[in-house]
């Protein structure tokens, strides 16, 4: 009895583990498909043909980004308001991804601030080559400093850029603030 207690418990705290914390505020799966492509997403920059739609895995789906400076911008809906309670150090960007050896992503997130003033807020990594299932806490700087509101109202664009060489495949991203409890 006590193993299989001990078991569920730590099986829990490996499942809690693996969660980022914070309230999503944006998600993005790249499951729904439009017109063969992830619905919303389209390529801004880099090769033409840079951006597929692919089977990252088996049954799950993402973008594979294939050339230096290739770039997709992503749908912004307009629900994705954050209200002026999230502060600008705590927001982050989770993301699933792989890449070739070498390359790197980028996510620039364009954002408004209490006061209106559009910012853009960055964020890099170098993913893993393989399919790890890890989903990294990214927090996102300014991109312009010394300009950092202190609080956002809303997201206006998101765009993932890939440099160097290769190909990355991204299957997941959103954005959250640890300051607000976790819900999938």
């Amino acid at each position: 009895m006590r193993l299989v207690v001990a078991s569920s418990l730590a099986l829990a705290l490996v499942a809690s583990c693996a969660r980022p914390a914070g309230t999503p505020l944006y998600r993005e799966t790249f499951e729904e498909v439009c017109d063969g492509a992830p619905c919303g997403w389209e390529q801004v920059a880099g090769p033409a043909g840079g951006a597929m739609f692919v089977e990252t895995i088996p049954g799950e789906h993402g973008v594979r980004l294939i050339g230096d400076g290739v770039a997709i911008s992503g749908p912004v809906s307009g629900d994705e308001v954050i209200g002026g309670s999230i502060p600008a150090s705590q927001l982050q960007a989770h993301i699933i991804a792989r890449c070739d050896d070498g390359a790197i992503l980028s996510i620039i997130v364009s954002m408004q601030d209490v006061a209106g003033t559009p910012i853009d807020m960055v964020t890099s990594l170098r993913p893993a080559t393989t399919w790890d299932g890890d989903r990294p806490v990214l927090p996102l700087t300014a991109r312009d400093p010394p300009i950092t509101p202190s609080s956002f109202s809303d997201i206006l664009g998101i765009i993932i850029r890939k440099e160097g060489p290769g190909a990355c495949e991204v299957d997941y991203l959103s954005l959250a603030s640890p300051a607000q409890p976790f819900v999938e």
